[in-house]
């Protein structure tokens, strides 16, 4: 997995397919400063590619990403990612 900032309230992640059986991926976002959760999503099984909109200038975040199947989800494979700075 990958993820970089888009701008100083977006940023992008992508990542390849597992090499199992898997429904969906689980999706959560925190911001590392205080944990907060941001995101909780869940996405169909063909995504690779997530932006994320809304969130602070020049903060540090947390990615973390889970195949699920039957009710079971894998560990998280996990990236931290800083939006830019607000330049406005």
């Amino acid at each position: 997995m990958h993820c970089f900032p888009q701008s100083s309230s977006s940023i992008s992640c992508s990542w390849t397919f597992p090499d199992s059986h898997w429904d969906s991926y689980t999706v959560e976002v925190r911001q590392q400063d205080s944990w907060e959760l941001v995101y909780a999503l869940r996405l169909a099984r063909d995504s690779t590619l997530l932006s994320l909109e809304n969130l602070q200038p020049y903060r540090r975040y947390n990615v973390a990403v889970r195949v699920a199947s039957a009710g079971l989800s894998s560990p998280a494979v996990e990236e931290n990612v800083v939006t830019m700075i607000d330049r406005e």
